[in-house]
């Protein structure tokens, strides 16, 4: 399992990358990995995104399963 700390610097790097389509590549990215059935990976992708709606206050997106 990754620690906290990491998942917030994943999600800091991709908001300073992404901008405010990080939180949307994060989305689409978990998603693909749950289709894909890689709960492993969805998982850490669910906690970057997490992290990055924490540190720009915005709301969870209600489309994930």
């Amino acid at each position: 399992m990754i620690p906290d700390r990491d998942i917030y610097r994943i999600a800091i790097a991709m908001i300073e990358r992404y901008g405010a389509s990080a939180s949307t590549y994060a989305e689409l990215e978990a998603e693909k990995l749950l289709d894909e059935g890689d709960e492993g990976k969805f998982g850490t992708w669910l906690r970057i995104l997490i992290a990055m709606e924490e540190l720009q206050d915005v709301p969870a997106s209600p489309t994930l399963h």
